[in-house]
């Protein structure tokens, strides 16, 4: 399922992340979300 489709909805999620990474970067949830992108 690695067409180009998926490209666009993984950027916006990578923007969701970046702005989550500040606010709780002490937090487990922050990686556990990255590995699930």
């Amino acid at each position: 399922q690695r067409s180009p489709d998926a490209s666009p909805p993984i950027r916006p999620d990578a923007a969701v992340d970046s702005i989550e990474l500040p606010p709780c970067p002490q937090r487990p949830r922050l990686p556990i979300r990255r590995t699930g992108a």
